[in-house]
């Protein structure tokens, strides 16, 4: 992220005159040629005359500064990881897996909406069945195929799952015992059984170790309205692949703490005093995420260096200045 920590801020009284102005032009040049980065800077609205000659000689006005205290837009801070609210679990832990950190979740037009952390990706592998229920069933059958690596072959117009499964492909006996309404079923290369799934209600089969998938089981899951799903795993990997199909949206945190990048860095400081989450998501002025900052950011920075011109007037300095010594 940006990082200004390095730069001087070269500047005179907070009523500039043309020769303060141009005092803090030339340093800041001095400074820039010895290899120091420096700027010139103003702290008030440049009179008639001092605009006058900056326009006759080819200057740009200094910027203006309006305060010594560093920004969050000028400190060190993560880069933000950002996924989409569509994005599965599963995606978001092998993100997080890699790459250890939290991870923002954003809409289409990048707008922060909540973001993932381990521990709310580990109440999913860690969850019981009652939880696990709830979030499968508000996940599609698309979704579902995604997070297998499977191929959705057929996708009802209805999906209606209850969230719970049963695995075939692994029973010995057949399907007469089974309550499947509405259920996934997960089942081998064996079309009498992928057939009696479907007749007795299941809202998805999802097939393993088959190949090929007979158009008489296809027709029949349309006139049911039961997808079908051929997984490229085993039965193993894909019941425990199918926890993680849900999106971020079901187990992010949207109840946040974040910063905007303009704030100061002494009062996000004191801010955080008041809790204990390890990184706190920053965004620009239209809510979109700019990174993440932690504690060890905000205690690794300075304010702004600034070099005084003109005066030795406390008083007459920028707002926010620490009295600095160069």
């Amino acid at each position: 992220m940006k990082n200004e920590k390095d730069l001087v801020h070269i500047c005179g009284h907070r009523h500039p005159d043309t020769d303060s102005v141009v005092s803090a032009i030339a340093y800041a040049h001095l400074k820039n040629e010895i290899g120091i980065p420096a700027v010139a800077c103003r702290l008030g609205k440049l009179s008639d005359e001092t605009e006058f000659l900056l326009e006759r000689f080819g200057f740009e006005a200094p910027m203006l500064l309006k305060d010594a205290r560093a920004t969050l837009d000028e400190i060190e801070m993560d880069e933000a990881l950002s996924i989409h609210i569509d994005t599965s679990i599963k995606t978001a832990m092998e993100i997080t897996e890699e790459k250890r950190q939290t991870l923002a979740v954003v809409d289409d037009r990048n707008q922060l909406l909540g973001v993932v952390t381990s521990s709310n990706l580990a109440r999913v592998a860690m969850g019981d069945t009652a939880h696990t229920i709830s979030l499968l069933k508000r996940t599609s059958a698309k979704a579902i195929a995604r997070a297998i690596d499977g191929e959705l072959v057929y996708n009802p117009v209805q999906f209606h799952f209850n969230g719970k499964t049963s695995i075939i492909a692994i029973s010995k006996t057949k399907l007469e015992n089974y309550e499947l309404t509405d259920r996934l079923v997960i089942v081998g290369n064996d079309t009498e059984s992928q057939m009696t799934a479907i007749q007795k209600g299941a809202a998805c089969i999802v097939m393993v170790w088959t190949d090929v998938i007979e158009e008489e089981v296809l027709d029949l899951a349309r006139q049911y309205d039961c997808a079908v799903i051929k997984s490229t795993h085993g039965t193993m990997n894909t019941s425990r692949y199918l926890l993680f199909a849900p999106s971020v949206r079901e187990v992010m945190t949207t109840d946040l703490v974040h910063y905007n990048v303009n704030e100061f860095v002494d009062d996000v400081g004191r801010s955080m005093l008041k809790t204990r989450y390890r990184s706190y998501p920053v965004v620009d002025d239209v809510g979109n995420i700019y990174g993440f900052v932690s504690r060890y950011h905000i205690l690794n920075n300075t304010s702004k260096k600034i070099i005084l011109v003109d005066h030795n007037e406390y008083s007459q300095s920028v707002e926010g200045q620490r009295m600095l010594k160069f």
